[in-house]
């Protein structure tokens, strides 16, 4: 929270540990479920490399990746609400506009650090972030938990 705020006022942290590495991961929360066809056709226009292929080789019932055969920009990860309660992928405290104590969970997720992530990267990430907020009536959140209503907001300091 501290080095979401040092980046956001333009500031920054000193600490006596090494910061963490820390990838450029936006989540959406919402208490309306979307079906993973729906979730396609929302995120597809903001992925430049391929169609999306749904893989449900996870182990957690439910849940799946949204990723293409070539090496995306960026994934999808959906979590079912019912592992909204985890440790783990416990929603922020921003979600709690939701009303919904087991909300729906997608992360977009890149292997970029936040510092080093493009302004086209940013964008692409963010737009998809809100396109499927906004299809869901959900929030969107920032790697570092913040509340986001703009692809802007994501953008390194």
């Amino acid at each position: 929270m501290v080095r979401g705020l040092a980046a956001r006022l333009g500031g920054t942290v000193h600490d006596q540990r090494p910061p963490m590495d820390l990838h450029l991961e936006v989540s959406v929360f919402s208490a309306q479920p979307l079906p993973v066809e729906q979730v396609v056709e929302v995120v597809q226009p903001y992925v430049d490399t391929g169609e999306l292929i749904t893989d449900t080789d996870t182990k957690a019932q439910g849940a799946y990746f949204l990723v293409t055969e070539e090496n995306p920009e960026f994934f999808v990860m959906y979590w079912p609400p019912r592992l909204s309660h985890s440790k783990v992928g416990e929603p922020p405290p921003a979600a709690s506009v939701l009303h919904s104590a087991e909300p729906s969970h997608w992360d977009l997720r890149t292997t970029k650090p936040v510092a080093a992530a493009s302004r086209e990267l940013c964008l692409k990430v963010g737009g998809a972030a809100l396109a499927l907020a906004g299809r869901t009536s959900g929030i969107v959140v920032d790697t570092f938990g913040f509340p986001i209503d703009r692809a802007e907001d994501l953008l390194p300091p």
